[in-house]
């Protein structure tokens, strides 16, 4: 999604290159170095969906009413990759556990 060139102009529309560009660059160290959880401070291994999904709360740490469609969009597309690739509903099955 946030290679979409459609996406990434509306963003630039709504002035939020800074939100595409920082999740991007969430998402390139999820998936080279692992990535620490915001909230538990847990670091996972690269590629590993707890990695992914400690972007997503990365994520909704940066969330203001005026970013939040954009945010919105992006975790959804990490949440759809996630449950595509584990199986949708062993993803749901873990989220609900961790929520």
């Amino acid at each position: 999604m946030l290679k979409d060139p459609q996406f990434t102009a509306g963003a630039k529309l709504m002035k939020h290159e800074s939100v595409v560009g920082g999740a991007q660059d969430l998402l390139n160290l999820a998936k080279t170095v692992g990535f620490k959880d915001p909230i538990t401070g847990v670091q996972y291994a690269p590629g590993s969906v707890a990695a992914y999904q400690a972007v997503t709360k990365a994520l909704n740490k940066g969330w203001t009413p005026e970013n939040k469609a954009t945010i919105g969009k992006i975790n959804e597309a990490i949440n759809q990759d996630i449950a595509a690739s584990g199986g949708g509903e062993l993803y749901q099955l873990g989220n609900a556990i961790t929520d």
